[in-house]
């Protein structure tokens, strides 16, 4: 079995000249492969993924809809989504729900990816913690309460953390060449 495909039924190499064979940059195994996945999801891009043009694509919960998207397009001054997130937002947003690994630049859009995703989770009329974002530093604590709070400035959601962020707090975090 070619270690490339190791793991993945049906990718067998038939012989080598075969999984030599390349076909926009696939081998001939991966190639069949893809177009089998687009075909039965109905997508003819060649990808078993979908990608949103805008927000409204997205299966945002109905109840939170209107109130995430002004968030979006007035407080956080977005216009359509970036490309991390046409990518990821509608494989996280869908159901069933699924585990995500996803890399990006600086400033691309990932903390508003999974900030939107457990926004449209919660149920505004539960008046109880249902979402929990573990952080590895105080910088980013205070980068995801400032977007939480901001994507979500339109519903009844409320956010806290474990650090107190304050207006001061939040522009050190927002230039790194600042002292304490």
């Amino acid at each position: 079995m070619d270690s490339n495909h190791e793991g993945l039924p049906g990718l067998e190499p038939q012989n080598q000249e075969n999984d030599r064979a390349k076909i926009n940059g696939r081998s001939a195994n991966e190639e069949a492969w893809h177009a089998t996945s687009a075909a039965a999801d109905g997508n003819e891009s060649g990808t078993i993924y979908s990608s949103a043009v805008s927000f409204e694509d997205l299966d945002i919960s109905p109840k939170l809809q209107a109130e995430l998207l002004q968030g979006l397009y007035v407080e956080m001054g977005f216009t359509k989504p970036s490309r991390i997130q046409a990518q990821t937002l509608p494989l996280i947003l869908q159901h069933p729900y699924k585990s995500l690994i996803a890399q990006a630049h600086n400033g691309s859009g990932k903390t508003t990816c999974f900030a939107l995703a457990m926004l449209s989770r919660v149920d505004a009329s539960v008046n109880q913690p249902q979402a929990l974002c573990l952080c590895p530093t105080r910088e980013l604590v205070a980068q995801n309460v400032m977007v939480l709070e901001k994507m979500g400035k339109f519903t009844s959601i409320r956010t806290t953390s474990t650090i107190a962020v304050t207006p001061a707090s939040a522009s050190r975090q927002a230039d790194p060449f600042v002292g304490p």
